[in-house]
């Protein structure tokens, strides 16, 4: 099997990625620091009618959620910054690698804090 997490996104966060804080709407949670990939200029989202429009959004990868202890269905109401502005998650696209969703990314949904 392909580590995909390693050869394919491993390199394009380190060259392109830029540091996030994740702040869980959790009262204990501490605050989580990731690396994403800014697409606040926007990306091409379908819904379930297949309309699509353009949302700010970030990239992240599974598997650095996984290891700082973060579920999935922690992320809707968190604010993650970046770049300067924080934002608050609204939802989540799963982008799988051909291992599947825990090998690849997730497309956040970002809405101006």
């Amino acid at each position: 099997m392909i580590d995909y997490a390693s050869l394919l996104y491993g390199p394009t966060y380190d060259v392109i990625g830029v540091p996030a804080t994740l702040a869980l709407d959790v009262s204990d949670a501490e605050p989580v620091t990731l690396t994403v990939l800014d697409k606040t200029a926007g990306v091409e989202v379908g819904d379930k009618i297949t309309v699509s429009t353009i949302l700010p959004a970030a990239m992240v990868r599974v598997s650095e959620l996984t290891e700082r202890s973060v579920g999935v269905g922690e992320l809707r109401g968190a604010t993650i910054t970046f770049n300067g502005k924080s934002w608050s998650i609204m939802r989540h696209e799963y982008r799988p690698s051909p291992n599947g969703e825990a090998d690849g990314e997730l497309l956040l949904i970002l809405e101006a804090a």
